[in-house]
């Protein structure tokens, strides 16, 4: 799925002499689902290299086998990372032994792997930048801000919110699933959310340069305002 462009969608700069995968291709084991790619200069390409493998790496640990997709991403996608790249074996070595119980109920010698959170917050903005080329055919602006979230489980409110979005599901199986919105008085501001292998998900939010958002709400409330979403109503005000 091609949209050709004059300049690199990710730096919004440079000259596209390239195509590049959103979200990374590296996500996907072979044989892999026809795939997103957009036009992007040759430095936004092979610089993000880096950055795919990390996020690779340590997005296989956060959602951890729980079912066939993500086992199979596991051990034939980030297990074969972790051994062939030296660097990313020490990074998880490095980290400190703890102790914690298996499903039996006995305490286990474990190592924490801290998440990488600079390589996972440039690759959700590399993503983001990516697909909104490929839905709305305009490149994001270089000096657009871009506010990456984290968000620890998809819970009730959340499913709620994501209800009014447009979703997208690449690869089946729930592998990878984007869904989005954008503000039609002001194309630059929108918001995107995104779920890998049903274990991670995150999520971001675009808007011109110098905007911010209020720090005092919660992400959801946000979403709302920014939006013009429908707020859910709280658990004391609900009958």
């Amino acid at each position: 799925m091609k949209h050709s462009a004059a300049i690199c969608v990710f730096c919004a700069a440079a000259p596209a002499t390239t195509w590049d995968h959103v979200p990374p291709k590296s996500i996907f084991t072979k044989p892999r689902p026809n795939l997103i790619t957009v036009p992007a200069c040759k430095p936004c390409n092979e610089g993000a290299s880096n950055l795919d493998e990390k996020f690779k790496v340590f997005l296989g640990i956060k959602i951890w086998p729980h079912d066939s997709s993500s086992y199979e991403f596991w051990s034939n996608g980030a297990l074969r990372s972790i051994r062939a790249n030296k660097r990313i074996h020490r990074e998880i070595l490095s980290g400190p032994t703890v102790l914690v119980r298996d499903e039996s109920g006995r305490f286990i010698e474990s190592i924490m792997v801290k998440w990488d959170a600079s390589s996972h917050d440039k690759t959700i903005e590399k993503i983001t930048r990516g697909l909104y080329f490929h839905e709305f055919k305009k490149i994001l602006n270089s000096n657009t801000k871009i506010d990456t979230y984290f968000f620890n489980a998809l819970d009730n409110e959340m499913k709620n919110h994501i209800m009014f979005l447009r979703s997208k599901n690449i690869g089946g199986d729930d592998r990878f699933v984007y869904a989005f919105l954008r503000d039609d008085g002001n194309p630059e501001i929108s918001f995107w959310f995104y779920q890998f292998y049903q274990g991670h998900w995150a999520g971001a939010f675009t808007g011109p340069e110098g905007f911010e958002w209020d720090g005092s709400k919660s992400v959801l409330d946000a979403i709302s305002d920014a939006l013009r979403l429908p707020k859910q109503p709280s658990d004391e005000n609900s009958a």
